[in-house]
């Protein structure tokens, strides 16, 4: 039974109808528990389904649109496609939604490795020289002039490049580990001396003891060998000595000054023999003690070891004692 006065059972309609659009609307409210999960991406197996099931290429974009897809359209999945279906229209709008390929972590970049050896790297001009190091031969030059040597140890080594024709060029490096050391050279063109090769009769100078024969050197006439013109130097009219005990010379001009020792001869009408010393390399410079003593012979020995023997000659091919010679060394030293 209600009780009540006659205002309040006149409201009880409209109390009764804001109850009821409040539960309903508590009832609509989805709760943070139970919100709905989003839908998933699409797969390739789902896109194909589609389009097996008569659904047109457009439908199935726009589903693709709506969930998006989880896979990339590769070449062998756009062929799939086709196969079920699919429309060009259709994979240029999944491949415009397909996710990101992952990027690869770079790999570290790696340095070039560092040789632990020292690389010794010869320039020469001109090309195809022969390369000495410590008198032992390592190579030739490109047609380029390009040497590289890897196999040499740290330390001090000597360098020489020759070539048939030209000047020698010397030169003493220090190697160190893990560097790279140039050597550039330009070789100058040896000239062309007015010179014969030596006569090879015997003729005696002391009793019971052969020597080699006179040679007829490069002097100009009515010049003694010690007073030779040649370029502003010291210069003497020699016969080099070949190791044959005399019996095989070229003969040629000795230039002493600007820090060289320069050799200038010819073996025959087209064989130049040519070669540079430098007086700081020079160990001593003395008359020869026994081998071919007789005729005045001298000898230069370099201190890695190598060692020439000369005998000094005149405009006639007659030896003549190498003191002023070797006193010209001394003084240049």
């Amino acid at each position: 039974m209600l009780t009540g006065s006659n205002s309040e059972l006149k409201r009880f309609p409209e109390i009764l109808v804001l109850l009821l659009a409040l539960i309903a609307a508590i009832a609509l409210t989805p709760s943070p528990g139970t919100a709905q999960k989003a839908a998933p991406k699409l797969a390739v197996q789902d896109v194909i389904a589609l389009l097996t099931g008569d659904v047109p290429s457009e439908q199935v974009a726009l589903e693709a649109e709506k969930a998006g897809i989880s896979f990339q359209v590769t070449s062998s999945v756009a062929q799939q496609i086709r196969d079920a279906g699919g429309t060009d229209d259709l994979i240029r709008v999944l491949r415009t939604l397909a996710p990101r390929a992952p990027t690869a972590p770079a790999s570290p970049s790696r340095a070039a490795p560092v040789p632990s050896s020292p690389t010794l790297s010869i320039e020469s001009s001109p090309g195809q020289t022969e390369v000495y190091v410590d008198d032992k031969p390592v190579g030739t030059t490109s047609q380029e002039g390009r040497l590289k040597l890897a196999q040499l140890t740290p330390g001090r080594h000597s360098v020489r490049i020759s070539m048939s024709g030209f000047h020698n060029y010397e030169e003493t490096v220090t190697l160190a580990g893990r560097q790279v050391t140039t050597v550039s050279a330009t070789l100058r063109r040896a000239e062309s001396l007015p010179v014969v090769i030596p006569q090879q009769s015997p003729q005696p100078q002391n009793p019971g003891r052969e020597a080699p024969p006179p040679v007829q050197g490069a002097a100009e006439p009515n010049l003694p060998p010690s007073l030779l013109p040649h370029r502003g130097l010291v210069t003497f009219a020699v016969a080099h000595d070949h190791g044959q005990n005399g019996k095989e010379y070229c003969s040629g001009v000795m230039s002493i000054g600007n820090g060289m020792i320069s050799y200038e001869g010819t073996k025959g009408p087209n064989e130049v023999h040519n070669f540079e010393i430098r007086l700081n390399s020079v160990k001593e410079a003395r008359r020869n003690p026994a081998y071919l003593a007789a005729i005045g012979a001298f000898h230069i020995r370099l201190k890695k070891g190598t060692t020439y023997n000369f005998v000094v000659i005149d405009q006639q091919g007659q030896f003549h004692p190498p003191d002023p010679l070797l006193k010209a060394i001394e003084d240049a030293r």
